[in-house]
């Protein structure tokens, strides 16, 4: 069966409507750690010393490799002394 152009354009509007890809998420809470681990100049170790999660699992995460679970996330941002929310925000 082939896709005309109209069909393949409502296809890709209805994925837009259905809202973020789970790639793209984990790609924007990834980069929102990263930044603000920076921005705080802390290192891996220091948030996985604070979180008892691994530094491999936080590089994981950082790099949208893993996701992270509720529970992580609620580590992380504590460690960063971040509302939970503001991985999220936009979504």
């Amino acid at each position: 069966m082939n896709i005309t152009s109209g069909q393949e354009n409502r296809l890709l509007d209805e994925r837009m409507r259905e809202g973020p890809t789970r790639e793209h998420l984990l790609s924007v809470i990834g980069e929102r750690m990263r930044a603000e681990r920076k921005r705080q100049q802390m290192t891996l170790r220091q948030v996985a010393d604070r979180t008892h999660l691994s530094v491999s699992l936080l590089s994981q995460i950082e790099r949208a490799e893993s996701a992270a679970s509720v529970t992580s996330l609620l580590k992380i941002a504590d460690a960063l002394r971040k509302p939970l929310q503001a991985f999220f925000e936009g979504f």
